[in-house]
């Protein structure tokens, strides 16, 4: 790789980086082709990007964009897979790939600001998608107020019945 490509390359990284709600150091050492692009394409669907790349320019790129801390994880064949999306996504795939897989090992990583360590990447996997926690959080605001709903409707409810009665006993 000659200088011109090795700067694009870090442009693009970096551009990459920037924009990411969620980075995932991994080592790839041991996988087969075949399974690095099953693995990609597992994380594409989500729309997860995995990329293998060197350390020296992943040192570089990490250091400029306020990654730094990830840098002693770039030991050895390195590759980071980021998001701007569903962070919960990309963990529970390269979680669930590592299972299968053991030449995938977890390094660490950062999720919105804050570094993580590969632990922390298996207990962010456990945690419900994102669809799922916000239909959990739609229906926590909408409980309290189809409740008061139906106490409003209570008395009218009682006053309805009642004419009713009333009705019947006439008739």
């Amino acid at each position: 790789m000659n200088k011109q490509e090795k700067d694009e390359t870090l442009k693009e990284l970096k551009n990459s980086l920037q924009g990411a709600t969620s980075v995932v150091v991994t080592d790839y050492k041991g996988l087969k082709v075949s399974e690095v692009t099953e693995l990609r394409r597992r994380l594409t669907q989500k729309q997860v990007h995995f990329r293998v790349v060197k350390n020296t320019l992943a040192k570089l790129g990490f250091q400029e964009t306020g990654l730094k801390e990830l840098v002693p994880h770039l030991k050895e064949s390195t590759a980071i897979a980021y998001t701007d999306g569903d962070a919960v996504a990309c963990a529970k795939i390269l979680v669930d790939f590592n299972k299968s897989h053991e030449n995938l090992k977890l390094k660490g990583g950062w999720l919105t600001g804050k570094i993580i360590s590969k632990e922390e990447v298996k207990e962010l996997a456990m945690l419900p998608g994102r669809e799922v926690l916000l239909a959990r959080v739609a229906g926590g605001v909408q409980a309290p107020i189809a409740g008061f709903v139906r106490v409003l409707a209570g008395p009218l409810t009682k006053l309805v019945r009642a004419l009713e009665e009333v009705r019947k006993k006439k008739a």
